[in-house]
């Protein structure tokens, strides 16, 4: 997927999120006002039944009264005392729940006072009723309670008009809020839907055209591998075939100049032997290019456990030939635990490659030295390892020698096929021995890294995925 498409895409998605964050926080908004007008009808609610709870005290209190004034019986006196026990509370409470109204406090207030002055014209009553018979006192007390209740109502009527005036008001913006509440949820309903069906559609183009590129790559990929194996089998057949006449034009040339040695003018001599060495460098060379087509994709059955230093003393037996002649000194060590999953006869290959280029590449006046070292790291150690393997165990092999080295800025160029730094006359060789490791190292997916230091030495660094 293209990164010009991922971003319209993130951006897609940052703004439908955000537009529905904008409308879901304009619709919690809505319903948080709808609801806090909802608690403020209920509160003018129980405004209302409050000072209806203290008038129904006040008028029990007045006719009980009556009651016991009529008939000196004092059970008539027990709304009285109720109103003693609740009256304070209830006037308390009502002032508790107007404090937020400015204009209810100073009625609020004449009441509670009127209340007390109220109760304690009702206390005179009972003890004038009780320690005197003076009827002209008694209507008296009764005239001055009669004014004071009148004034209670009529402050009463003015808190309960005031709190009837809110709850049409409050009732009237609470049902318009709830009414657009409905209409919120379904625009953030509907945009949800709009806007992630838009984006599910875009995202469902943009795969399928990435699964079309993918077929289209995948089919470019097989296309390639099949062009590959054919290039291959031809490169294949043709060097098996070519080796037919290399060999006729080896036993000729071995012919002519056994045969007419004696006769043959020095510079015949000089063109027979360049013959010759031509010949077993392209004989060389084909046998190189054999191995480095037989080594392409293992059979998965060739793959299995191997330890690491038994492979390494194992394949020195093996040179120990070469190594002898060449009067060269080889040492191994490091861990002798290692485990790698591999084809032991491709990892014979790449260390007979390394070890050649070890021998060959010294100065005649020095014996060689190889020093082979295995040991454990982490693939962010060596730059070469791509990302995804830097977080992985490797088993390091460390194969450096004392030999001629070379300049380090041709590092990518020693590992292609018939790259060469040095002249065929100087060096034998044919410039695939280290694509054969590259290629053996890319079937075990393996890493290989190289130091070098002119006149000094080179160091491979093999990188091999750990087993367990």
């Amino acid at each position: 997927m293209r990164k010009e498409t991922l971003k319209y895409l993130y951006w897609v998605l940052a703004g439908t999120v955000i537009v529905l964050f904008a409308v879901g926080l304009a619709a919690f908004h809505n319903l948080q006002q709808a609801q806090g007008y909802g608690r403020l009808v209920n509160h003018t609610t129980i405004v209302l039944l409050k000072t209806e709870e203290t008038i129904l005290l006040l008028k029990d209190a007045e006719s009980g009264m009556r009651g016991y004034l009529l008939t000196r019986n004092y059970d008539y006196l027990d709304p009285y005392f109720t109103c003693i026990k609740k009256l304070g509370p209830a006037t308390r409470q009502l002032d508790s729940l107007t404090r937020d109204n400015s204009r209810q406090r100073e009625p609020i207030r004449r009441i509670q006072v009127l209340s007390n002055q109220r109760m304690e014209v009702m206390s005179r009553l009972i003890s004038i009723s009780i320690n005197s018979l003076d009827r002209d006192t008694l209507y008296q007390t009764l005239s001055e309670g009669k004014t004071i209740m009148d004034s209670i109502l009529l402050y009463t009527e003015g808190i309960q008009q005031e709190e009837h005036r809110l709850l049409v008001e409050r009732e009237k913006i609470e049902n318009e809020l709830s009414a657009l509440t409905p209409f919120w949820l379904g625009l953030v309903s509907s945009l949800a839907v709009l806007l992630f069906s838009a984006t599910f559609f875009a995202v469902i183009q943009t795969l399928r055209k990435r699964w079309h590129y993918e077929r289209e790559l995948e089919e470019a990929v097989q296309n390639l591998k099949k062009s590959n194996e054919e290039l291959e089998n031809f490169v294949y057949v043709a060097s098996h075939h070519f080796q037919e006449p290399l060999r006729k034009i080896q036993t000729f040339s071995d012919r002519l100049t056994t045969k007419y040695e004696s006769s043959l003018a020095e510079d015949a001599r000089f063109l027979v032997t360049r013959i010759n060495s031509a010949a077993a460098r392209m004989q060389q060379l084909i046998d190189d290019l054999l191995v480095y087509l037989h080594i392409g994709q293992p059979d998965p059955e060739e793959f299995q456990p191997i330890n690491v230093s038994a492979l390494l003393h194992t394949f020195i037996e093996k040179q120990a030939d070469s190594i002898n002649e060449a009067q060269a000194e080889v040492t191994i060590e490091g861990d002798t635990t290692l485990e790698i999953f591999g084809s032991t006869g491709q990892l014979h290959t790449l260390l007979e490659q390394l070890l050649t280029n070890s021998l060959k590449f010294v100065d005649q006046n020095s014996r060689p030295v190889v020093k082979i070292r295995t040991f454990v790291t982490m693939g962010a150690n060596t730059p070469t390892v791509l990302k995804e393997d830097t977080w992985k165990k490797f088993c390091g092999i460390e194969f450096s020698d004392n030999g001629i080295g070379f300049d380090i800025a041709y590092r990518g160029k020693i590992f292609q096929l018939f790259q060469r730094l040095h002249h065929a006359h100087e060096y034998p060789g044919t410039g695939i021995g280290l694509a054969i490791c590259r290629k053996v190292l890319a079937n075990h997916h393996g890493y290989l890294h190289v130091e070098s230091q002119i006149s000094v030495g080179t160091t491979f660094y093999i990188l091999l995925p750990l087993s367990a």
